[in-house]
C-alpha cells in the first residue's frame, strides 16, 4: 500500500495519493471495438428481413467506406464536417449501384439508366418498399438503399464523434442505436419461435439474445470505459468513508445496472411475448401491396388450347432432374357459382403479393425447375409444386421481376410486366428458373375436416340426389376419387360446340385428331362450368331413368354426358365439396417424356384438402372409349345452352390464351362505391406518407435530439432562485456564443470571457452575473427576468450578423455541450 498511501497532514490525518492513471490507448481501441461490435449486432438483427449475402456486403461496404471516409478526412485532410458529409452524399452516389441496386447491373448496361434513377429517388420511395413487402425481401429493386445509407450515415456520424468529440459518449450511443431501430423497426411481423430452455419456453430467442448481447455491450463498455478515463485525481482525504466510496461507487453502479439489465430480459422474454406473438413495427400500419389478377377465370380459357389447327404447338418446355408430372398455370380456390376465380374474397392469404425474393418457411426438400417459354403468352406463371422462388434470366429478367406477385395460399403466380399494347407477362424466349417443394400429399386415406357445403341441395338437387342413389360413403379423398370415377364412367370428350371439320375442312391438328380411337364421333359441348349447367347438364343426365347406366369402366356403351375438364374438374369439385372437404381447380399441363407442354397437354383437375391440410389431385378424364346406346336420347346443342340465373352475370367468351391482355381490373374493384374507393385512396396517401415521415424522422433524429436537449436545458436554468436563474442566463449565453463559433473558453472568469467574446452587453451580463454570486443582496426574480431579457437580446443580435446557413447550423450544433465539460477538465488540471 506504500504506493497509494503516502503522508500525513498537518492536522494529523492521514492523506491518500492515489495512483495517477494516464490517458492510455486503451480507450480509443475499446471504443473503436465496441462500436464495431454494435454495428455487427445491428447488421445480425437485419438479417430476418433480407436474408441475403447482397444485404451483408451492402451493410458491411457502406460502413467501412463511411468509417474510412471520416478517418481520412479527420486525420490528414482535417476537413470540417459539413464538408465530409457533402463527400459522403458524393460517395453515396458513386457506390450505391453496384453495392445496393443490383439489379441495375442485369445485363448490363440495359438497365444503367434505372439504375441512376433509382439512385436519386430511392433515398425517399425506397423505404415505403421495404415495408410493404413480404419477407424476406432479398435484393429486390431498390430495398437495400435504406440500410445502405442508415449503416453508412451512422458510421460516418460515430467516426466523427470518437476522433472530434471523443467526450460526447451519449450521441455515439444514439448513433449507433440508429441502425439497431431501424432493422426493429422494419423487421418481421412475427417472433422468431419459441425454444426449450431446461424447464422454461423461451419466446422470440433471436430477438431477446441479440437484445440482452447489446445491451450487455453497452454497460461493459461504458462501465470500463469510466474506469479508464476517471479524473487524475493525486490527493484526496484519506478517510475511511472517502476511501470506501472510491472503491465501491465503480462496482455498485455495475451491479444497479446489471440488475435492470436482468429485468428487463425476464420482461422482454418471459412476459411480453405472453400477452401477443406479434410485433408492432412498421408494416403492422401498412398495408401490403396486393394486386388483382386478371379479371376473367383462367379456367374459362381451357378450350381456347383445343381451338386451332396446331395442337402440337409446343407451349413452354420443362428442365429439371426430374421431370414432374403436372404443372401448375393457375390455381382457383374460389367459386361464386358461374365461375372459379384465383382470388378467394373471404381468406387473404389467396392474394396475389408481390414476390421479393422467395416465399419464406417452405417445408420440405426444395429443387430446382428450368420453363423455357415458347408460343405461351399471358400473365398466368407455369409453376411446380409450391413455389419458394422465381430467377428470371435474359435481358427482360429485372422487368418480369419487379412484378412478379405469388399468391401464398394456391401457389399461383403471375407477373404483371406489359411486353406490348396487347400482352402482359410471359412472351416467347423468356426463360426462368423456380425452387420449389414439392408439398406431401394425403392419399387416398387423407379424411374429410367435415366443413358445411357452399352450395346446398336448392341449388344443387340432381347432384344430391344421385348421391343419395349411390348410398356410398364420403369420409377420405378415395371414396370421392371412387365416386368420381363412377361419374365418368358416364363421359364422353368434346372440347367445342362446333364440328373442328366443318370449320377448318379438315379433322389434322385439330383436337379430334389427338383422340385414339378410330370408331369416335364428334359430339357438341357448350363451354362454361356455371352451377346450374354442371348440375344440370352431368348429375340430371346420370339419374334420367331414359338414360342407360354403366355398369363399370369395361362398360363402353354407356355415354350419357358430353364435355372436358373443364365440366369435369367442377363437377369433381362439387362432389368433394358435399364431401366436406375444402376444394379448389387448377389450370395446369401435363409434360411429355422430353418436358414439352403442347396445347394438347393442358389439363385441368379438382384438389382437396384433407383435414390434415394437405392437398391431393382428383382425377377427372373424360373418356374417348365410350360410345352412346342407340335407344337413349343423346345431347343436342339445346341441351347445352348453359342457363343461367338471372342474378348471374353471363359468362363472357373466354380470350385466346396467346393474347390476353391481362388486365388488373377486377368486377369486385369496379362495384365499389366511389366514396369506399376515395377513402382507400385517402389510406393509402396517409400510409406511405406516415411511411416516409417515419423514415424522415429516423434520419433526422439527432437534429431533434439536439433541439429537445438545448430547450430542456433552458427551461431548467429558468427554474429556482434568483441567483440560479440570473448564473444559469449566463451559461444559456455561453452556450449560444459557442454554437454561434466563439472558441471554447476554459479556466477563464466571467468577465475575462466577456472580453475575448466582445459584443455590446457581454461585460453587463457578465459583471450583473458576478453580482449575483458573489454580493451579500439577493436578487429579485425582476432581476432575473431582466438579466434573461438581456440575455436574449445580446443572443438575437448575435444571430442578426449571421447568414441564414450559419443560424440553422448554430440552431442544431452540439458544441455547446463541450463547453461545461471544458470548464470542468480545467479546474481538475489546475487542482492538480
Amino acid at each position: 500500500m506504500s504506493d497509494v498511501y503516502q503522508g500525513a497532514d498537518s492536522g494529523g490525518r492521514g492523506a491518500v495519493n492515489w495512483r495517477t492513471r494516464s490517458r492510455s490507448k486503451v480507450i480509443p481501441i475499446l471504443d473503436a471495438a465496441v462500436m464495431a461490435l454494435a454495428l455487427g449486432l445491428a447488421i445480425v438483427a437485419g438479417w430476418p428481413t433480407y436474408q441475403h449475402s447482397a444485404y451483408v456486403i451492402c451493410a458491411v461496404a457502406a460502413t467501412v467506406l463511411a468509417a474510412g471516409l471520416a478517418i481520412v478526412c479527420s486525420t490528414r485532410w482535417q476537413l470540417k464536417a459539413r464538408f465530409v458529409w457533402l463527400l459522403a452524399v458524393g460517395i453515396y452516389f458513386i457506390t450505391v449501384i453496384p453495392l445496393a441496386i443490383g439489379s441495375a447491373l442485369w445485363s448490363f448496361p440495359t438497365n444503367l439508366l434505372y439504375g441512376l434513377k433509382e439512385a436519386v429517388v430511392a433515398p425517399i420511395t425506397a423505404w415505403k418498399t421495404l415495408v410493404t413487402l413480404d419477407l424476406p425481401v432479398g435484393e429486390f429493386g431498390n430495398v437495400l438503399v435504406p440500410a445502405f445509407i442508415v449503416f453508412g450515415a451512422s458510421a460516418l456520424w460515430l467516426v466523427l464523434l470518437q476522433l472530434r468529440r471523443p467526450h460526447l459518449v451519449g450521441l455515439r450511443i444514439l448513433a449507433v442505436s440508429v441502425p439497431l431501430i431501424f432493422v426493429i423497426v422494419t423487421g418481421p411481423l412475427t417472433v422468431s419461435g419459441t425454444v426449450s430452455f431446461i424447464d422454461w419456453q423461451v419466446t422470440q430467442p433471436r430477438e431477446a439474445t441479440l437484445g440482452v448481447v447489446w445491451a450487455l455491450v453497452m454497460v461493459l463498455w461504458l462501465s470500463i470505459r469510466r474506469y479508464f478515463a476517471a479524473p487524475r485525481v493525486k490527493t484526496v482525504a484519506a478517510d475511511k468513508r472517502s476511501r470506501r466510496r472510491m472503491i465501491f461507487l465503480p462496482a455498485a453502479r455495475l451491479l444497479a445496472a446489471t440488475a435492470t439489465l436482468l429485468i428487463g430480459t425476464i420482461v422482454a422474454v418471459g412476459v411480453a411475448p405472453t400477452w401477443t406473438s406479434q410485433r408492432i413495427v412498421a408494416r403492422s400500419f401498412v398495408a401490403p401491396e396486393v394486386v388483382e389478377p386478371p379479371s376473367h377465370s383462367p379456367l374459362s380459357t381451357f378450350r381456347s388450347y383445343f381451338a386451332g389447327t396446331d395442337l402440337d404447338e409446343v407451349l413452354f418446355t420443362v428442365s429439371a432432374d426430374e421431370l414432374p408430372s403436372r404443372v401448375r398455370i393457375a390455381t382457383m380456390p374460389s367459386y361464386r357459382g358461374d365461375v372459379f376465380t384465383a382470388v378467394d374474397p373471404d381468406d387473404s392469404s389467396s392474394d396475389f403479393r408481390r414476390l421479393a425474393y422467395r416465399v419464406a418457411d417452405v417445408p420440405g426438400a426444395h429443387t430446382s425447375v428450368a420453363i423455357h417459354i415458347e408460343n405461351y403468352q399471358g400473365p398466368w406463371l407455369p409453376t411446380v409444386g409450391q413455389v419458394v422462388e422465381v430467377v428470371f434470366q435474359g435481358d427482360s429478367a429485372r422487368e418480369l421481376a419487379a412484378q412478379l406477385y405469388v399468391s401464398r395460399s394456391t401457389t399461383g403466380a403471375i407477373v404483371m410486366t406489359p411486353r406490348s399494347r396487347d400482352v402482359t407477362g410471359l412472351v416467347q424466349g423468356d426463360t426462368y428458373e423456380l425452387k420449389v417443394a414439392e408439398p406431401d400429399a394425403a392419399g387416398p386415406t387423407g379424411r374429410s375436416p367435415g366443413i358445411d357445403s357452399q352450395w346446398s341441395q336448392d341449388e344443387l338437387p340432381a347432384m344430391y340426389t344421385w348421391l343419395e342413389t349411390l348410398d356410398a360413403p364420403l369420409n377420405t379423398v378415395a371414396d370421392v376419387q371412387n365416386i368420381v370415377d363412377r361419374m365418368m364412367w358416364a363421359s364422353y370428350l368434346s372440347h367445342s360446340l362446333v364440328d373442328p371439320a366443318e370449320t377448318w375442312n379438315t379433322t389434322a391438328g385439330t383436337w379430334l385428331d389427338t383422340v385414339d380411337n378410330d370408331g369416335f364421333r364428334f359430339e357438341p359441348s357448350y363451354a362454361g362450368h356455371n352451377l346450374r349447367t354442371i348440375d344440370e347438364q352431368i348429375f340430371h343426365r346420370l339419374i334420367d331413368p331414359t338414360i342407360r347406366k354403366c355398369d363399370g369402366p369395361q362398360d363402353t356403351r354407356c355415354a350419357a354426358v358430353v364435355g372436358d375438364d373443364e365440366q369435369f374438374a367442377v363437377a369433381a369439385a362439387l362432389l368433394g365439396q358435399a364431401a366436406g372437404f375444402p376444394v379448389r381447380v387448377v389450370l395446369g399441363a401435363t409434360p411429355t417424356e422430353d418436358g414439352q407442354v403442347r396445347a394438347q397437354d393442358i389439363r385441368a383437375w379438382a384438389e382437396l384438402q384433407s383435414a390434415d391440410g394437405s392437398w391431393t389431385p382428383i382425377e377427372a378424364v373424360a373418356r374417348t372409349d365410350n360410345s352412346f346406346d342407340d335407344t337413349q336420347t343423346q345431347p343436342t346443342p339445346n341441351q347445352y345452352s348453359n342457363p343461367v340465373k338471372r342474378d348471374v352475370s353471363p359468362q363472357l367468351p373466354p380470350p385466346d390464351v396467346r393474347s390476353q391482355s391481362g388486365g388488373s381490373s377486377s368486377p369486385v374493384a369496379q362495384d365499389q362505391p366511389e366514396d369506399l374507393a376515395g377513402n382507400q385512396s385517402w389510406r393509402r396517401v396517409v400510409a406511405i406518407s406516415g411511411v416516409s415521415l417515419g423514415a424522415l424522422l429516423l434520419l433526422t433524429s439527432p437534429i431533434w435530439v439536439i433541439v429537445l436537449v438545448k430547450l430542456l436545458r433552458r427551461k431548467r436554468r429558468r427554474r429556482g432562485a434568483p441567483e440560479d436563474q440570473i448564473t444559469g442566463g449566463w451559461d444559456e449565453y455561453l452556450d449560444r456564443a459557442v454554437d454561434m463559433g466563439q472558441p471554447r473558453l476554459a479556466a477563464r472568469t466571467r468577465t475575462e470571457s466577456a472580453t475575448v467574446y466582445g459584443g455590446t452587453q457581454n461585460v453587463t451580463l457578465a459583471v450583473l452575473a458576478d453580482a449575483a454570486v458573489f454580493s451579500d443582496r439577493e436578487p429579485t426574480s425582476q432581476e432575473a427576468d431582466d438579466y434573461w431579457r438581456l440575455v436574449h437580446a445580446e443572443i438575437a443580435e448575435r444571430r442578426a450578423e449571421m447568414g441564414a446557413w450559419q443560424r440553422w447550423r448554430a440552431k442544431i450544433s452540439w458544441r455547446f455541450l463541450t463547453q461545461q465539460s471544458s470548464r470542468v477538465d480545467a479546474y481538475d488540471t489546475e487542482d492538480n
